[in-house]
């Protein structure tokens, strides 16, 4: 495999990341309507993340787009997908809100502390742009997370 078919290999699975995130999201407002809207705009923010990655493949196709082969690590991104997969089978075996708060805080601070969206030099600029404001929603998403968690643990002291 190529440099640039490795490239958009990452960049798809980055996409179908967010997308499966998405879906864990939306999944969440429906098992628990009591944060409905909480769940769904932050799964709506991770479909629009998605649209974002995958706007890239056609910039690294064109060539104007580019990143070392050594700067995602593919194993890692794959099992992200494995755990937001995981989420979803817990699930459908009924688990509290708490719980669905304390996954999806994990895997905030996962995108954040395995720098998924740290910027390199020598990113292209309009990678760096992208990586930046993926940063900055994720770390959004988190703090929302983190205040909707201890509303929750409020009502249970």
């Amino acid at each position: 495999m190529d440099e640039k078919e490795y490239q958009i290999r990452i960049v798809n699975q980055m996409a179908k990341n967010e997308v499966k995130l998405s879906e864990l999201y939306a999944r969440y407002a429906h098992a628990f309507p009591t944060r409905k809207e909480f769940w769904t705009g932050i799964a709506q923010e991770e479909v629009s993340h998605g649209a974002w990655i995958s706007t890239l493949r056609k910039r690294i196709e064109d060539g104007t787009v580019t990143f070392s082969s050594d700067r995602f690590n593919i194993d890692l991104l794959n099992d992200f997908y494995t755990y937001v997969q995981q989420q979803e089978l817990r699930l459908e075996q009924g688990i509290p809100l708490i719980t669905a708060l304390v996954a999806s805080k994990e895997i905030e601070e996962t995108l954040l502390e395995k720098k998924f969206f740290e910027v390199f030099h020598g990113d292209s600029t309009e990678l760096e742009i992208l990586l930046l404001a993926l940063e900055y929603s994720t770390k959004n998403h988190r703090e929302i997370i983190e205040k909707a968690l201890e509303e929750e643990q409020k009502i249970f002291v």
